[in-house]
């Protein structure tokens, strides 16, 4: 009797290229970093299938408002799976138990919920996908931070002393670098496919132009980035507008320059992340690292 074998390559995770000869099958396998070539007896094997990764799922976890968030695992690391979404610190953080003020649009604290901000997708951000957006905070809302500490940090946040800030006890405010290594570890696991942002963007929320419709967010790992955009204030400066909602996504880290705070961002039609920086007063997504 023939007997079965079944091999199973992930999708965007392994590259293939299966060679015939002698009655072997000769399989060359490139999982991230490293590779392999196997060989096979062709009569042991019945069918090749190709199965998209799933993501993988951690404990999901409780912020001080009592809202509930995913958590997937990204490499070594354990991602929040949805954007901060509380107006209260926690019982670990730097500033336990104390609430943000909204919409002051200041260096001070304070965060903004995007209800009503208006952009050109507005028909189109129903209430539902806007609760989904979560809420922009500033720098020293998502820090933690009073007015003046906000001004006075600078520089690479030392990675040895972890910034809970608005985030659920066990989890911490990202550095610029444990983005850069979600990014890189993306990128290992797909040689010469799409780029990061498109590997962690939500598969709708996003409004894209026709053109870039092969742009559009895969959501491999179930990381589901939105786009919240970013709250800013109109011409006249009095009125907190967010013209990117629906079109881009910022997310805050504990990094600065002066006074800018440093953040990962994802625009509709590109598929690469980007690290830049936005002054301290304006607010921005906020995604937690544990």
């Amino acid at each position: 009797m023939k007997r079965i074998a079944l091999l199973l390559a992930l999708q965007a995770v392994m590259t293939l290229s299966v060679m015939a000869e002698n009655e072997y099958m000769y399989v060359y396998g490139h999982i991230g970093l490293y590779s392999d070539v196997i060989t096979i007896p062709v009569d042991m094997i019945d069918s090749i299938c190709f199965t998209a990764p799933e993501p993988i799922y951690d404990d999901p976890v409780t912020d001080a408002c009592g809202n509930t968030y995913r958590v997937i695992r990204l490499g070594e690391q354990y991602w929040m799976a949805e954007n901060m979404k509380c107006d209260k610190y926690d019982e670990g953080s730097e500033r336990p138990g104390q609430t943000i003020q909204a919409d002051l649009f200041t260096v001070a604290p304070y965060y903004h919920d995007g209800k009503n901000a208006v952009s050109e997708y507005s028909e189109k951000l129903t209430p539902e996908l806007r609760a989904k957006l979560g809420y922009l905070y500033n720098f020293a809302a998502y820090m933690g931070y009073t007015e003046e500490e906000a001004e006075a940090q600078t520089g690479d946040y030392d990675e040895t002393n972890p910034r809970q800030g608005i985030c659920p006890d066990g989890f911490h405010i990202p550095t610029m670098a444990e983005w850069e290594a979600a990014v890189l570890y993306i990128a290992s696991m797909n040689p010469g496919r799409a780029g990061a942002a498109t590997h962690l963007k939500a598969k709708e929320g996003w409004f894209i132009d026709q053109s870039y419709t092969d742009r559009t967010g895969i959501d491999t790992y179930g990381f589901c980035a939105l786009p919240a955009g970013m709250a800013s204030l109109d011409e006249g400066g009095k009125t907190i507008v967010n013209p990117k909602i629906g079109k881009e996504g910022f997310f805050g880290t504990t990094d600065a320059q002066n006074n800018y705070g440093l953040n990962r961002s994802m625009e509709d039609a590109y598929d690469s992340m980007f690290g830049g920086g936005e002054l301290k007063n304006m607010a921005v997504s906020v995604r937690c690292v544990q």
